[in-house]
């Protein structure tokens, strides 16, 4: 959408998985805090308590979705 803070990800950033095409880990998040909806939220939080994504990740990211990133790190448990 135009009012995104930044663009979808590309095609490029995603492999070839055994039957169907699968979004790399970065890009996955990316999209998550571009769309920040209580559920892509909670999908974070997820992944932020089991280890995929930690307090190094919000560097990767432009400042306004590393700020939504830090957010949910601080509090990983909702």
């Amino acid at each position: 959408m135009p009012s995104d803070p930044v663009s979808a990800p590309e095609m490029t950033e995603s492999e070839r998985g055994a039957t169907f095409q699968v979004l790399q880990l970065e890009a996955l998040v990316r999209m998550k805090l571009v769309a920040f909806r209580l559920k892509d939220q909670l999908h974070l939080q997820d992944m932020a308590r089991l280890g995929p994504i930690d307090a190094t990740w919000p560097e990767k990211f432009p400042e306004v979705l590393a700020d939504r990133l830090r957010q949910i790190l601080a509090n990983p448990d909702g």
